[in-house]
């Protein structure tokens, strides 16, 4: 019983002595982190909205920013086939898709991963939504084409699109027609 009760004291301070060292990490890269990921975020907005300067990106809700008067950046994430990916959605003021950029993804390398790819994200460019993925070249506006292969990724980003445009749409901050 003696034995018993100095293990359980023993695993018990290692423990408390393990999570103190945790939390002091913590404390010190947390600040790092958050600025990494905003400095991430202003990079994507400036691929969509290369024209609107720093300052001028205005958070208005989590996750929704104002890119100056050209539109809306708004990011999302959705289940891909091998994980979570993250995206941010450019929206310009007449309610077209002005790009999209993949944040994070752990799709498969040659093909869910190309959602991440030029060639991919292209495919949103000018497009207005409801849209939805073919499996042959798009005919549509409202039409993307998906990856060869990657056909849940595809659809799961396009998903992504198009709820980030319904909540934009929703909360009034898109004009133009539908």
């Amino acid at each position: 019983m003696k034995q018993y009760v100095k293990l359980v004291l023993t695993l018990g301070i290692v423990a408390f002595g393990a999570s103190l060292c945790l939390s002091v990490v913590n404390s010190f890269t947390e600040g790092k982190i958050a600025e990494h990921e905003r400095q991430k975020t202003v990079a994507a907005m400036k691929i969509l909205f290369p024209a609107v300067a720093d300052t001028e990106f205005e958070e208005i809700e989590s996750g929704i920013y104002k890119a100056g008067n050209a539109g809306y950046c708004a990011t999302g994430t959705v289940n891909g086939y091998n994980g979570e990916i993250s995206v941010m959605v450019g929206i310009n003021t007449d309610a077209s898709i002005v790009g999209i950029e993949v944040l994070e993804h752990s799709e498969t390398a040659g093909f869910g991963a190309k959602a991440a790819e030029p060639e991919f994200k292209s495919r949103f460019v000018g497009a207005r939504p409801e849209l939805t993925v073919v499996r042959t070249p798009a005919e549509k506006d409202s039409e993307i084409q998906a990856i060869t292969g990657a056909t849940v990724t595809s659809k799961a980003v396009t998903k992504l699109v198009n709820d980030v445009y319904a909540v934009l749409k929703m909360k009034n901050l898109l004009g133009g027609g539908q």
